[in-house]
């Protein structure tokens, strides 16, 4: 019974940033609950790929970035939690973009790292749609 009140807790936190907001809370229903409720939160961030950052005292959600097939001024996606990111070649060096969005299907990411034509399609899938992106890096 206890581990379906741990699920219902854990399906309701959507990415690594609410995640990291609710670690009180995580930390008072292990107490409660014990080390069987304790594991059980630490395979859930392990199975969502959350990784723990002794720096900062939370926990991370890194990109796994893939180059692409066939690059052209595309030359890598990332995804992660409905969030892609993209690195274009330029006369300064690679530069990095981030979508503003959480809503992006995984999808998008594997047509444009197996696409022939990546720039054409990210235009199509990612500056046609109207998805924001901002510079990170």
């Amino acid at each position: 019974m206890s581990e379906i009140v741990w699920k219902c807790i854990l399906d309701a936190i959507p990415d690594v940033q609410v995640w990291n907001n609710n670690l009180g809370e995580l930390r008072r229903v292990a107490e409660e609950y014990g080390p069987e409720c304790k594991a059980y939160i630490a395979q859930e961030a392990e199975r969502r790929g959350y990784l723990w950052s002794k720096a900062s005292k939370a926990y991370v959600h890194p990109w796994r970035m893939v180059s692409c097939n066939h690059p052209g001024r595309l030359l890598g996606v990332g995804f992660r939690s409905g969030q892609i990111a993209c690195i274009f070649s330029s006369k300064s060096g690679p530069v990095r973009y981030e979508s503003v969005s959480h809503e992006i299907p995984g999808e998008t990411a594997q047509k444009l790292v197996n696409s022939l034509y990546p720039d054409a399609l990210y235009g199509k899938l990612i500056k046609d749609k109207e998805i924001q992106m901002v510079k990170v890096g």
